[in-house]
């Protein structure tokens, strides 16, 4: 290998790790005021056509730049993971603009242009992405479920069940579940979000953030179980499993994002729905004006 060659090689490492950092710096951005999170999709797209060689990114469906810059000498191919995982952040950031029915579409364009470039296991995460679209724009088709079910089963088998991957594919498929509600759906919803608290404590710990995001979940499911359960015994069992839940994730989020977050908030209604379920309307009534008080203090702080 020449000393050019050895140059360009260590100038595409550069580039790669500067591109895996962007897409992660980027994520963050996506509950920004929308001119910033417009800017900020157009910023990431600039940075693929700049740096992840020949492709057309218009046509992938992602937001170009005013002036599009010249491909880089050093850039890397747009196959490569860290340009796949850069146009995601920037459809991620486009598609937080969009009306939830656009987006199964920017997502399927965007799949379908890196299809014949990208190995296997990255369409198929792509795949994951217009399905999760689809059940966000309450499209639970069963052709929609039926891929994600398939998605989950795959990534088990070939990562284990706490992989990343998996867990993703897991959380899709519970919230198409919750979404559709017919028959077992939502005793299905419930078993998964609990196979992932049961994941997620396993790979980061009880308290970590992603953990009680995921007891957070699990404690939405219980409820909407409970409050579509036909018999009196069953809603109050599944009431007084999601009231311990909430109580006992409030507690801890409290500790790191504080008792007037929007977690808090959130919790205090669900608090409140439990505490319905379960017949104690006085209670029930106060973690409601709580959780008014709480959002009537952030408006005006």
């Amino acid at each position: 290998m020449s000393a050019d060659d050895d140059g360009k090689r260590h100038e595409q490492v550069r580039t790669a790790a500067m591109m895996r950092g962007a897409a992660e710096a980027l994520a963050v951005l996506r509950h920004r005021p929308p001119a910033e999170v417009r800017q900020a999709s157009e910023y990431a797209t600039g940075l693929l056509c700049r740096n992840a060689g020949q492709s057309d990114w218009a046509a992938a469906g992602l937001p170009m730049p005013v002036r599009v810059p010249a491909t880089a000498e050093n850039a890397i191919p747009a196959a490569r993971e860290p340009a796949v995982h850069l146009a995601e952040a920037a459809m991620d950031l486009h598609c937080a603009g969009l009306r939830p029915a656009q987006r199964p579409a920017r997502w399927a364009k965007l799949e379908e242009s890196l299809a014949g470039q990208v190995p296997a296991t990255t369409r198929a995460r792509l795949r994951g992405r217009v399905d999760t679209a689809h059940v966000d724009a309450d499209d639970v088709t069963p052709e929609v479920v039926s891929s994600l079910v398939a998605a989950l089963e795959r990534n088990q088998a070939a990562y284990g069940p706490n992989a990343y991957l998996t867990g993703t594919a897991r959380r899709s498929l519970a919230n198409a579940y919750r979404r559709r509600r017919t028959g077992t759906d939502l005793a299905s919803a419930t078993a998964l979000a609990a196979d992932d608290t049961r994941a997620q404590a396993a790979r980061y710990g009880p308290e970590h953030p992603v953990t009680l995001d995921a007891r957070s979940r699990l404690a939405l499911y219980l409820l909407a179980q409970a409050e579509s359960a036909p018999a009196e015994r069953e809603r109050r069992d599944l009431a007084t499993q999601a009231l311990s839940e909430i109580t006992t994730v409030r507690a801890a989020q409290d500790k790191q994002r504080g008792v007037a977050s929007p977690d808090s908030v959130a919790s205090h209604r669900r608090e409140a729905r439990a505490l319905l379920l379960l017949g104690e309307v006085g209670k029930a009534r106060a973690s409601m004006d709580f959780a008014r008080r709480l959002e009537s203090a952030a408006r005006e702080a």
